[in-house]
């Protein structure tokens, strides 16, 4: 496990994209976009894709990733 949140930007199916961290037990989740000042925070990335259905992550450093 990592020591480090780490970074992913999600991208909503409405073209909004927000940036967040998932910290390494896995459970705390926040999503900010940088215009609307909007966050929210989640206890698991799955939790998020059913906030966002469709969305798609992409981490940091990493190649993207789809998730429904």
């Amino acid at each position: 496990m990592s020591d480090f949140a780490k970074g992913f930007r999600l991208h909503a199916l409405d073209g909004e994209t927000y940036d967040g961290a998932l910290f390494p037990s896995g459970r705390g989740v926040i999503a900010d976009h940088p215009e609307r000042g909007f966050s929210t925070v989640a206890i698991s990335m799955d939790a998020i894709s059913e906030k966002f259905p469709g969305c798609r992550i992409e981490w940091d450093g990493d190649e993207p990733d789809n998730v429904a």
